[in-house]
């Protein structure tokens, strides 16, 4: 099937994918779709994700205001972020 079928999320989270989304062509093709949680830049493989995401100075704190926090299974917890795109412009994708 040559469409996208999982999207992963900082190497955590995977998700299933219900339809196509509107990524390039070269990212429609492959089945998963690796995703930085800190700027939401979007890679073909696992090991792009992960360099990226060593370097990327969003992954502590993502631009924005927190507007909602909860605790995850384990440590660690969930956050939702409030991002005014006039802003943050080129800054989050």
């Amino acid at each position: 099937d040559e469409r996208l079928q999982r999207i992963i999320l900082g190497c955590r989270y995977m998700i299933e994918t219900a339809y196509d989304g509107v990524y390039p062509e070269y990212y429609s093709k492959h089945s998963e779709l690796w995703i930085c949680d800190g700027c939401f830049r979007y890679f073909a493989n696992k090991q792009l994700c992960i360099r990226h995401a060593n370097a990327c100075p969003l992954i502590a704190h993502p631009p924005g205001d927190e507007v909602y926090r909860d605790r995850c299974v384990g440590d660690g917890f969930i956050s939702v972020f409030k991002v005014n795109g006039d802003q943050q412009e080129g800054k989050v994708r």
